[in-house]
C-alpha cells in the first residue's frame, strides 16, 4: 500500500514538473509570437484580378498616392500574410503556423490584424476578398468587372463600380453599399443591418436579412428584391423600373417612391396604407406578417 502511495507522488510530481516546463515554454513562445512585425510588400508584377483570403484581420482598399502597388499588413511570427502576383492576380492568403497548443491554449491576444491594400485609380477584372474575422473598407475610385466580398464575423462598407455582378456576404455584422452603379447586387446578412445608399442597378438588386434592418435611399434598380426575418424596410426615394417585392416577417415596411405602381400590400395584425394603383405601372408587393406597411409617392 505504501509503495503504491510513493508510486503515486513520484508520478504525480514528474507531470507536475513536465507540465510546468510544457507552459513555462508555452508563455515563452506566446510571448515571442505575440510581438507585432509591420511588413510591407511592394507589388511590381501586372496583375488583373485580386483574390484576398484572410483570418482574423480587418482588410482596407484604399488608394495609391501614384501608381505604385502596395501591400502593409501588421503580423505575427506565425501568423502573417502570403503576398504575391500569380497568374494574373495579386493573392493575399493569411498563413497560420501555429501548432495547435498555440491556436487554444497558448492563444495570441485576441486583436484582429490590419491589412491594407493600396492600388491605383483603375479597371480591374474580378474582385474577391474575404476574411473569417474582421471588417472590409473600400474608399472610393476602382473599378471591378465583378466582385465577391465575404466576412463571417466583420462589417462591410462598400463603394466601388461594377460593371457585371456584386456579392456581398456577412454571416454578423452590417453591410453598407453605396455610390456605386452595378448590372446585378445581391447583399446577404445573416444578423446585421443593410444599407444602401445612392446605387444604380441596371438589372435586379436583392437583400436578405435574418435579424435586421433594410435601409435604402435614392437607389434605383429595373428589379428590387427585399427578404427580411425580422426587420424593418425603409424606402427614401427610390423606383424600379419593372417590380419591386419586399417581405419582412416581424418588421415595417415604409418610405418614398418615386414613381407610381400598381401596389398588392397585405399585413396580417398591422395597417395598410398605400397608393391607389397606377394602370400600366409595374407592380410592387409588399407582405408583412406583424408590422405596418405605409408607402407614399415622393
Amino acid at each position: 500500500m505504501k509503495g503504491s502511495v510513493v508510486a503515486l507522488i513520484i508520478v504525480g510530481t514528474v507531470a507536475l514538473t513536465i507540465g510546468g516546463i510544457c507552459f513555462g515554454v508555452g508563455l515563452h513562445n506566446k510571448a515571442a509570437n505575440d510581438k507585432v512585425i509591420e511588413n510591407r510588400y511592394d507589388i511590381t508584377d501586372a496583375f488583373e484580378n485580386i483574390d484576398i483570403d484572410l483570418e482574423t484581420a480587418d482588410l482596407y482598399i484604399k488608394k495609391s498616392n501614384d501608381t505604385s502597388v502596395k501591400v502593409e499588413c501588421n503580423e505575427r511570427e506565425k501568423l502573417y500574410q502570403d503576398v504575391k502576383v500569380e497568374s494574373g492576380s495579386l493573392k493575399i492568403k493569411t498563413i497560420d503556423q501555429r501548432r495547435w497548443y498555440e491556436k487554444y491554449i497558448f492563444a495570441f491576444n485576441f486583436r484582429r490584424f490590419d491589412v491594407t491594400v493600396y492600388l491605383p485609380t483603375a479597371t480591374y477584372n474580378n474582385l474577391k476578398a474575404k476574411t473569417a474575422t474582421g471588417d472590409v473598407n473600400f474608399e472610393e475610385g476602382f473599378t471591378f468587372s465583378s466582385a465577391y466580398v465575404k466576412t463571417s464575423t466583420g462589417n462591410i462598407n462598400y463603394q466601388s463600380p461594377v460593371s457585371e455582378s456584386l456579392e456581398l456576404r456577412s454571416d454578423t455584422g452590417n453591410i453598407k453599399a453605396e455610390n456605386f452603379t452595378a448590372k446585378n447586387a445581391s447583399i446577404k446578412t445573416s444578423t446585421g443591418n443593410i444599407t444602401v445608399e445612392d446605387v444604380t442597378v441596371t438589372e435586379t438588386l436583392t437583400t436578405n436579412s435574418s435579424t435586421g434592418n433594410h435601409k435604402l435611399t435614392r437607389t434605383t434598380a429595373a428589379k428590387i428584391d427585399i427578404h427580411a426575418s425580422t426587420g424593418n424596410v425603409n424606402f427614401n426615394s427610390c423606383d424600379a423600373s419593372e417590380s419591386i417585392k419586399v417581405k419582412t416577417s416581424t418588421g415595417d415596411i415604409k418610405g418614398t417612391l418615386l414613381t407610381g405602381k400598381t401596389f398588392s400590400a397585405h399585413s396580417g395584425t398591422g395597417s395598410v396604407h398605400v397608393p391607389d394603383p397606377t394602370i400600366g405601372a409595374p407592380l410592387c408587393q409588399l407582405e408583412s406578417s406583424t408590422g405596418r406597411i405605409d408607402i407614399s409617392i415622393a
